[in-house]
């Protein structure tokens, strides 16, 4: 996760202090969550429903990545077709 966050930071021309888009800040929560995640509560919760949950919030950070960096491109591209 921390080599995800780096290189959202590189892609976005960030310095890692705080976060510039969605996708950064979605990252970080993530990452700092699995850092302070204690062993005990994750299986008094159930193992299960932690790794459940950990997909979700990784997807969730896939569609931010696609709707900051991708779709911006499809809608400059979309809009200059326009002006011609």
């Amino acid at each position: 996760m921390k080599e995800a966050e780096q290189c959202l930071y590189k892609i976005s021309g960030a310095n890692g202090d705080g976060y510039t888009n969605s996708a950064e800040k979605a990252m970080g929560e993530l990452r700092s969550k699995l850092e302070f995640d204690d062993v005990n509560d994750i299986i008094s919760s159930g193992l299960h429903e932690y790794i459940e949950h950990l997909q979700i919030k990784i997807n969730n950070i896939s569609n931010k990545i696609n709707d900051n960096y991708f779709q911006i491109k499809d809608n400059f591209a979309s809009q200059t077709m326009g002006q011609e």
